[in-house]
């Protein structure tokens, strides 16, 4: 090997050992800047936490890939340097997500010669057996009892007395009786509805959409301070939100981020810094 090829052999490896460090890259461009974690974790929103463990490439403190590789972007676009590198080196040693284990279990054959299976038939058997005679009983042996006993009392019942004058005074009294309550109860209901109080109107809702061309991180609530979504949203999806306007909204790589406020595209450009847009939305 010439002395010319071993050069250029040394500078390859060298240049493939810092396109590993993916971590340690984005830790020198971050104290180039003069930025500590916190100022980090108070732009983008990351746990400090999660910050060291991109820095230190610790793979076992890290999420799953598609959202590492998210976070990424995210932190070389804050550190303005490019984050395909970066993206790459990671993904060389990077576990893809979604390993599938096969189980390949030996089916034992059952012969009817086994205790198990002969004792299922016996089972059964009885079961059957002890159905038939609730059946006969319920069916046939109840009814008939139930008929006789029917036919005995009303047989032995005494008849009915006619209605002689003394009682017909007292029916009229009941019915009268009877009235008056009814009155009554009719007019404690009009009393009742007359004081319900009119409902309150319903608020009037409004609906947010939210395409995401890039994995993105977003928050976003309503006017009351109610959190109606917070997380990340992977690349391709579509999120619709729902809520009482204005609402207050923070996004994470808001340029990868489409927004439509009832139906229509709002342009949030002038709100983004650095990736990051925090504005309010609706009246």
């Amino acid at each position: 090997m010439s002395k010319k090829q071993h050069i250029e052999l040394n500078a390859e490896e060298e240049k493939q050992d810092v396109v590993e460090l993916w971590g340690s890259l984005l830790r020198e461009a971050r104290v180039a800047r003069g930025m500590s974690v916190e100022d980090v974790s108070n732009t983008l929103h990351f746990e400090p936490k999660l910050i060291e463990a991109i820095e230190s490439e610790n793979l076992d403190c890290l999420p799953t890939t598609s959202f590492v590789r998210g976070y990424l972007r995210s932190y070389s676009r804050l550190l303005e340097i490019d984050a395909e590198p970066i993206v790459k080196a990671y993904s060389r040693v990077c576990v893809e997500d979604g390993s599938v284990i096969t189980r390949v279990v030996q089916v034992k054959e059952v012969s009817s010669k086994d205790a198990g299976p002969r004792y299922a038939t016996w089972l059964v058997v009885a079961v059957l057996a002890v159905s038939l005679v609730v059946w006969w009983w319920a069916e046939v042996l109840l009814p008939s009892a139930v008929h006789t006993e029917t036919v005995e009392t009303v047989i032995e019942a005494e008849p009915v007395t006619s209605l002689t004058a003394d009682t017909v005074p007292l029916l009229e009294t009941e019915e009268l009786v009877a009235e008056e309550l009814v009155v009554e109860a009719l007019e404690a209901e009009d009393e009742v509805a007359l004081s319900e109080p009119e409902p309150e109107p319903v608020s009037q809702l409004s609906t947010l959409l939210l395409r995401f061309a890039e994995d993105s991180w977003l928050e976003i609530n309503d006017t009351q301070g109610k959190r109606l979504y917070m997380g990340m949203a992977k690349a391709g999806q579509i999120k619709t939100v729902d809520g009482e306007p204005p609402f207050k909204v923070l996004l994470g790589n808001a340029p990868a981020v489409t927004l439509e406020y009832n139906g229509e595209v709002y342009d949030h450009s002038m709100y983004d810094k650095k990736g990051v847009a925090r504005f309010s939305l609706g009246k």
